[in-house]
């Protein structure tokens, strides 16, 4: 019984470093497609960048309205960040 235990310990212990591994893997993975995203939105502009033109010109009222809430999230975040550094560049 006590090898038993040993044995599911071990097995657990390796599957916890697999799953670390794995999941580090994964993170690096979608650091580096969101650099290319930011870099491919850098050299070419946010509507083609983000792919929003795609979206735009996909059939259904949905996807329309999805692109206009990506750019209204965009433009609000936009504002967000220049309203807040105004108001540290005050103090």
């Amino acid at each position: 019984m006590e090898k038993s235990f040993k044995n599911q310990n071990k097995l657990s212990q390796k599957f916890h470093k697999i799953q670390g591994y794995s999941y580090f893997a994964l993170s690096i993975i979608a650091m580096v497609l969101l650099i290319a995203l930011i870099a491919r939105t850098l050299a070419i502009g946010v509507w083609e960048g983000l792919f929003l033109s795609q979206l735009w010109n996909l059939e259904g009222w949905y996807w329309s309205a999805l692109t206009v809430v990506i750019l209204v999230g965009l433009v609000g975040g936009l504002v967000v960040l220049i309203i807040k550094g105004f108001e540290e560049m005050r103090f």
